[in-house]
């Protein structure tokens, strides 16, 4: 049954949506390194080994999958007594 679940769950659900897609828009734009680039050829970026877009993108999908942890609990907590008809 749609909305039969907590309420708590759902924002879970939807916190997570968000944090994917920043994640997925942050690595697609390639920021923050678009706005840092290297000063020369042979001149390291300032994000080539932490805090570049792709390990940005891992550490807002760790904090998605976080939300979908506690909303699954919550929706498992809520039918965990109920019978299938």
């Amino acid at each position: 049954v749609a909305g039969a679940g907590p309420r708590a769950a759902l924002f879970h659900y939807c916190a997570a949506e968000a944090l994917s897609a920043t994640g997925a828009v942050l690595n697609v734009m390639r920021l923050p390194e678009k706005l840092w680039p290297p000063a020369g050829r042979r001149v390291r970026g300032r994000f080539d080994f932490c805090g570049n877009s792709h390990n940005l993108m891992h550490a807002f999908a760790l904090a998605a999958l976080a939300h979908y942890h506690v909303a699954a609990r919550g929706d498992a907590a809520a039918f965990a007594g109920r019978v299938c008809a």
